[in-house]
């Protein structure tokens, strides 16, 4: 269960709890990070196997334990199943005779396992895919793929699992393999050198493949349309988020680009001072947000750095938080020193920041405006329970005047590739990777895409489709958010599915995009350290541009 390190195992009859190690060291080891949904869904399920045997399932698998014994039996593997999949989590699930299994799962699925003698434990074909970084979407297709192929063993390798080695390492680890003609055959280039990785000809072109794939099952033209170079595709998104304003109409409608941003930040200030007008008290946190429509901007075409742009972003951002901490209240301050902490404690696997963190992009912010302890929301809408969040706001009685547009920065038109997909020009299976990259886009995969919006037309009206059979057509409310404002009274959001109309201007958002925004962290990371110390006062802005362009320069070298 959650909160307990390990499950308890209790005798009835004795009235005493049992100690068992094996069991305790195989469930830290293999489900140490787990949580559940009360009732409803759990990472890690037990139930009695009869006498003293006991069987463990989760998305790694199947396991056979008899209470007091020295081993693990795993009985099914994960990998090889829909137990595999991340959005089909385990609701129930009975023993039956011949060691077979009957299994309820989320979304709607009951499953029975059969034992077979006939179908080997692990297939002979083998698909290498490759990802720096775990992607619960690239789980999904796997085990979607490993259903309809059940001859082909997919093999998915994290490069920072475990926190072995840093990101450099495993990017440099990989770029070894793959040189020595012994890389993966999948690759998902999120935070990747892809720019190099075409210019050596390690990537493979998927032009044709995206181009075959016709109809409302195709892929966004204008999202593969922004990585088509002189014809050719080397990669194309899994999911997209969509950068946003958010706040009341006469103010966001004039925030065309950063220097409009400045301007209504600082109009904004006047009418309130000491508010907290953005929820971003830092210079990291304020830059990486509206790096979301300017980073594209910062190498040309050819892949050199625009110095220009870089300096002109650190100079529009620095008007930002200098407005943002000019007056600013305690209590401001304090409440943003608290999201800090709070974000950390729930990130203690792995220490990561709130401003280095997805979630400084992609926070619930609907909610905050609503109780006033901000004046207008930036970041990125990431997936469609977000978009349905903000078409709510707008009929929230009282905050009909808010609205959401596109943002803009050094660019327009810009959308946040995510889980991007790659194939190795030198694999031996580029049949079975083109393949695993049409699963990955197909409805069935993109319709549950949880963290992004699918890149697909039909996954997204299905998804709707969906959702109004099971809300009434708009007549019931599927959930709802709070938050208390700043007199302590509680401000409640009620969530509901969007109309049709709604839907079809969420299609029309993504048709207009045109630009991709591919981040690189590293590359990134060079730009907020030394904006930092800009914006801080201990260097002055040539200081810190001399600085980007040798670090940069050498990084853009490699």
């Amino acid at each position: 269960g959650w909160g307990y390190e390990t499950p308890l195992l209790y005798d009835m009859e004795e009235k005493e709890y049992i100690e068992d190690t094996v069991l305790e060291d195989f469930v830290k080891e293999n489900f140490a990070d787990r949580s559940s949904t009360p009732g409803r869904s759990y990472d890690l399920f037990l139930v009695s196997g009869g006498d003293d045997a006991i069987y463990l399932a989760g998305q790694t698998g199947i396991y056979r334990h008899v209470v007091g014994g020295s081993a693990m039996e795993q009985i099914l593997d994960g990998s090889l199943s829909i137990l595999g999949d991340p959005t089909c989590q385990i609701m129930d699930m009975l023993v039956v005779d011949n060691n077979e299994f009957v299994t309820l799962l989320t979304g709607e699925k009951m499953v029975r396992f059969v034992y077979d003698p006939n179908i080997p434990s692990r297939p002979d074909e083998k698909l290498q895919v490759w990802s720096l970084e775990d992607e619960a979407v690239i789980r999904q297709a796997i085990s979607r793929y490993q259903t309809e192929n059940p001859a082909v063993y997919v093999e998915y390798e994290i490069g920072l699992e475990g926190n072995s080695m840093t990101r450099e390492d495993a990017i440099k680890n990989l770029n070894t393999r793959t040189m020595a003609g012994k890389g993966p055959d999948v690759m998902i280039l999120d935070n990747m050198p892809t720019g190099s990785y075409i210019e050596k000809g390690i990537l493979m072109d998927i032009a044709p493949l995206l181009d075959s794939m016709s109809g409302e099952d195709a892929v966004f033209p204008n999202v593969v349309d922004a990585f088509r170079q002189n014809g050719h595709v080397y990669t194309v998104p899994c999911g997209i988020q969509l950068p946003y304003l958010l706040g009341a109409k006469e103010d966001i409608n004039k925030m065309t680009n950063l220097s409009d941003i400045v301007h209504v930040m600082g109009e904004m200030r006047k009418q309130n001072p000491g508010a907290d007008l953005t929820r971003l008290s830092s210079p990291k946190g304020m830059m990486r947000v509206f790096a979301l429509t300017s980073a594209p901007a910062w190498q040309t075409a050819e892949g050199a750095l625009n110095k220009e742009a870089i300096s002109d972003f650190l100079t529009q951002t620095k008007q930002m938080y200098d407005i943002q901490m000019d007056g600013l209240s305690e209590e401001a301050v304090q409440t943003w020193e608290a999201d800090k902490e709070m974000y950390l404690s729930y990130q203690s696997m792995n220490g990561e920041d709130l401003e280095d963190s997805d979630e400084i992009r992609t926070r619930h912010q609907g909610l905050y405006i609503m109780g006033s302890t901000q004046q207008f929301a930036a970041g990125s809408l990431n997936n469609i329970s977000e978009y349905n969040c903000q078409t709510s706001l707008s009929v929230t009685e009282g905050f009909e005047n808010c609205k959401s547009i596109p943002m803009n920065g050094q660019c327009s038109n810009v959308f946040w590739a995510r889980t991007l997909l790659g194939i190795n020009a030198s694999s031996e299976n580029t049949d079975l990777a083109q393949n695993f990259i049409k699963t990955a886009l197909s409805t069935a995969v993109q319709i549950d895409v949880e963290d992004n919006f699918p890149v697909t037309r039909k996954a997204i009206l299905d998804n709707y489709a969906a959702q109004w059979r099971l809300y009434k057509d708009n007549d019931y409310v599927s959930g709802q958010g709070s938050t208390v404002d700043s007199d302590g009274n509680e401000v409640v959001l009620l969530i509901r599915v969007p109309d049709e109309a709604k839907v079809n201007e969420l299609i029309q958002w993504i048709e207009s995009m045109d630009t991709a925004y591919v981040e690189d962290k590293t590359f990134e990371n060079v730009v907020y350290e030394e904006g930092s110390a800009y914006m801080e006062g201990t260097k002055s802005l040539e200081e810190a541009m001399n600085s980007i362009e040798t670090r940069l320069g050498i990084y853009l070298a490699e």
